[in-house]
């Protein structure tokens, strides 16, 4: 059984990241109901294994609002 993320081409999987804001964002607008360990794995490869950037998805909330404020 493919996993859902083999439904996606390289630059459907980039558009969705551009859209998504989190992680757990990006892994529910492909379709997947849980964030587990083995589903973020699964994922993480095969954005590797495409060489897409997904670095914008792992940053915290915590960091961006630093990043917004301007705040050292």
């Amino acid at each position: 059984m493919a996993a859902l993320i083999d439904k996606y081409t390289k630059e459907e999987l980039e558009k969705i990241i551009n859209q998504s804001t989190s992680m757990q964002d990006f892994l529910r607008n492909l379709g997947y109901s849980s964030n587990s360990s083995s589903t973020y794995y699964l994922v993480r490869t095969k954005l590797n294994d495409l060489n897409i950037d997904y670095s914008s998805l792992l940053k915290t909330k915590h960091l961006k609002a630093l990043l917004i404020f301007n705040v050292s």
